[in-house]
Parts: structure tokens; sequence; C-alpha cells
């Protein structure tokens, strides 16, 4: 349902303005994730936005650089996509880190 929420609202509203509500949105659930996560319903609420917003990202990317860089999108969408991957790889061992660093 992410990717046609958001793929439709940045249609109408465009790119800027409803990734903007995006990231605000997903910056507000990471930062209450802790207390949401307190209980199995908030728990699941919150994992279920998260992905919510996650679609939205895939519904938006590939137009987005489909306008701004015309047939190179392709390209250019190919490496923005990579950094999903790495952010799932790397993000576990360097919160890890940053963890046992500062607590």
């Amino acid at each position: 349902m992410g990717r046609i929420f958001w793929g439709t609202r940045s249609d109408q509203q465009g790119f800027k303005k409803t990734f903007l509500e995006l990231t605000a949105l997903q910056a507000a659930t990471m930062a209450a994730f802790l207390t949401l996560s307190a209980t199995r319903l908030g728990f699941a609420g919150a994992t279920v936005l998260m992905l919510f917003c996650m679609g939205g990202n895939f519904a938006m990317f590939p137009a987005q650089t489909f306008r701004v860089f015309g047939a190179q999108g392709a390209s250019v969408y190919s490496f923005l996509f990579t950094g999903f991957g790495f952010a799932a790889l790397l993000g576990p061992i360097l919160s890890t880190y940053l963890l046992s660093k500062g607590g």
C-alpha cells in the first residue's frame, strides 16, 4: 500500500513535498521506535509504518531519477538502490559498534 499511496501523492503534489513528508514520518517513527516497541501491538504498528514508508521510497525514486536524469536514470537508480542493500548489511554492524562506544 505504501507504493500506491506515496506514488499517487507524489504525482499529485510533487516529489519534493511528498518526500519531505515521507522522511518526517519515517524519522518520527524511528525516534519513537523504542517506546512503540514496548508492546507487541506498538512494535507491529511501527514496523508496518516503516515498511509503508520504504514502499514509498521504491515508488518515488525510479520516477524521479527518470525525470531528473532521463534515460541515464536507470543507472543512477541502480546506484541508489544499492544503498538500501549496504544499509541492510552495514547498519547492524555500525549500530553495534556505536552502542559499544557510547551506549
